[in-house]
């Protein structure tokens, strides 16, 4: 009789095991007390139960503020998770806690288990544990084996956000996140400048209704959405509870889209990004980011080799200097350089061009020639490329631009007139 009781408890099963948390539970008890708090986690613990047992799971244990509960395959998994999220959402809207609102994060999986005694083993709750601690308040993650197992329509409102070494030989486990929200919400989201000359390079400034978030190594996320417990809550009609994030990642940054319909990003440039449970790479200079950095290497190679062959030979000046300015703007236009990466680059290939065209007893005299002719023609066309590619450069930035432009083409009239 033992022997056959020892077997049936090594029989092993496919269930999905999920885990439900209460986010911030060690805050609640802090600051309202231990009666208030416990109070609020057994409502809450028995919202997710209730959600549990009307999806044919059940509540395998409870510890603490955490529900560890078991479904008979993925699909109902998958519909309990989102139910528990929104029941909970209704009871906070609907003033059920004292402590205010309460959120879960959940983590589950569906592969085989074992019962080994009262113990229950195996990949399923090995895995789901492993899950839920990638979770945060109001997430589902669930493994890239559950999201397979799922039909077509669930499948389409999961989407890739990380991978972890299983614990149990599965090798790399892929960690999907689950939508659970009923919206058609849209978000648009728009251009964000970062003009200010303190801000590092590699940093990103958010600015809405009076806040700002910068992004960077040390702030590498950050939520959009109209809960308030997102980093930048946007209370807009079209906009999810749990929109979107924009993401710092090997300098970096992206934008991910969580909403059910979709976001669209407009840049500078003109450009739009039509995004739908996809990511958008943000483009643009950096010394981390793995693209060009000052100056621009593609703008002084070509113009050093433009300047000997307008030396050597001037009839092929022009279609020297055009090929060189054309190869120089498309650095720009491509999101590799700033406008000053280029200007400088331009700058470091003609005076380049002219030490090697030149001997070097006339070098003095060559470089203040170049310098009086072609300083005014510079300005005009990094005055020319700024306001072509900024959109509103502003009033006082186009004043500054316009008096230096001004200041220069008097100093070259003078010299002409001094008969430099």
């Amino acid at each position: 009789m033992s022997q056959s009781s020892s077997i049936l408890d090594e029989t092993i099963q496919r269930v999905a095991i999920l885990y439900a948390d209460v986010s911030g539970s060690t805050r609640l008890y802090e600051k309202f007390g231990d009666q208030i708090a416990r109070s609020d986690i057994h409502i809450c613990l028995k919202i997710l139960s209730d959600v549990a047992a009307r999806w044919d799971g059940s509540v395998l244990k409870t510890i603490g503020d955490e529900v560890m509960c078991q479904f008979p395959n993925p699909v109902k998994a998958a519909m309990a998770a989102a139910e528990m999220q929104q029941d909970l959402a209704d009871a906070s809207a609907a003033g059920k806690f004292q402590t205010g609102t309460l959120r879960i994060k959940i983590g589950w999986h569906y592969g085989p288990i074992a019962f080994r005694n009262s113990d229950l083993v195996g990949e399923a709750p090995v895995t789901a544990q492993q899950i839920i601690k990638l979770a945060k308040a109001g997430e589902i993650l669930t493994s890239g084996q559950s999201v397979a197992a799922l039909s077509p329509e669930l499948r389409a409102n999961c989407d890739l956000v990380e991978h972890l070494e299983s614990e149990v030989g599965l090798g790399r486990v892929d960690v999907h996140r689950m939508q659970w929200e009923e919206s058609d919400d849209v978000t648009t989201m728009g251009t964000v400048e970062t003009q200010d000359a303190t801000i590092p390079r590699n940093t990103l400034v958010l600015e809405h209704d009076g806040k700002e978030i910068r992004l960077n190594d040390r702030n590498t996320v950050c939520r959009i959405g109209r809960g308030a417990d997102n980093d930048l809550s946007i209370h807009g009609k079209f906009t999810s509870r749990n929109h979107a994030e924009i993401l710092y990642r090997h300098g970096n940054f992206h934008y991910r889209d969580l909403s059910v319909n979709g976001s669209v990003i407009q840049f500078n440039d003109g450009r739009q990004a039509r995004l739908h449970r996809d990511e958008e790479f943000f483009t643009g200079p950096g010394l981390e980011s793995g693209l060009d950095s000052f100056p621009s290497g593609h703008a002084s190679a070509s113009f050093a080799v433009a300047t000997v062959v307008a030396k050597h030979c001037p009839a092929l000046a022009w279609p020297a200097y055009a090929l060189a300015g054309y190869t120089s703007l498309t650095r720009v236009f491509r999101g590799s350089h700033f406008v000053s990466d280029v200007v400088a680059g331009i700058v470091l290939g003609i005076v380049v061009g002219i030490l090697a065209s030149t001997p070097a007893r006339e070098w003095g005299a060559m470089l203040r020639q170049v310098l009086l002719s072609g300083t005014p023609w510079l300005v005009v066309v990094c005055g020319v490329l700024w306001l072509a590619i900024l959109p509103s450069p502003g009033m006082l930035a186009t004043g500054m631009l316009a008096g230096a432009g001004a200041l220069v083409l008097l100093a070259r009239w003078k010299a002409i007139g001094d008969g430099q």
